[in-house]
């Protein structure tokens, strides 16, 4: 069991059962929502989340049509989000949640949204779109392609393969690389598997 609540303590929960899909968001919209760099949000069942007080307190906003953010609306914490679309399904922004998290996050979606000033660092996969298995199609950096930067040719490419698993990304290098070229307007920086820099 996992619990938590918002800034002022209004608002109070519980999730019964596990965290799942849990993920960076670094759209625009994320951004404005957190106020910060990305949101980290992760999948829990509707059954197994419970307000356990302050739901007077809590209220949303239809950010996108049938999308719908919750938030405190005395503090402003960002709560969770509910899909129309997934009904047995709720967002939660894992900042808000007090207990020690078991699972961990396994992507950054939306990483060639994210703002210039942020680097984008770790070997977590980095996503066009969705990770894959939220839609039917999704998009990933093939990073470990990108040759060093003194070479200046950059050969990183886009790829749409549900199928890739992480694994099999973490799998194609264990060398640092930097890669300083230009292409499409975007700069691109890698670290151990890349630093993306949209």
């Amino acid at each position: 069991m996992y619990t938590g609540g918002c800034l002022c303590g209004s608002i109070r929960f519980e999730i019964h059962g596990p965290i799942s899909n849990i993920v960076y968001c670094h759209c625009s919209k994320c951004r404005k929502a957190q106020g910060s760099a990305f949101a980290t949000n992760g999948v829990v069942m509707a059954a197994g989340f419970k307000i356990l007080s302050g739901q007077d307190d809590l209220t949303g906003y239809e950010a996108t049509p049938g999308q719908t953010k919750y938030f405190c609306k005395t503090c402003g914490s960002p709560i969770m989000s509910k899909t129309a679309s997934r009904p047995g399904q709720v967002r939660v922004r894992l900042g808000t949640i007090e207990s020690a998290i078991k699972e961990r996050p396994v992507a950054h979606i939306f990483a060639t949204s994210k703002a210039d000033w942020e680097e984008i660092c770790g070997d977590l996969p980095q996503y066009e779109s969705y990770e894959p298995g939220r839609n039917s199609l999704a998009t990933t950096w093939n990073r470990a392609s990108c040759p060093s930067k003194a070479s200046g040719v950059h050969t990183a490419r886009l790829y749409r393969s549900p199928m890739r698993s992480a694994a099999r990304l973490r799998a194609r290098t264990s060398t640092s690389r930097i890669c300083s070229c230009k292409r499409r307007g975007r700069f691109l920086a890698l670290d151990r598997m890349g630093c993306l820099l949209a």
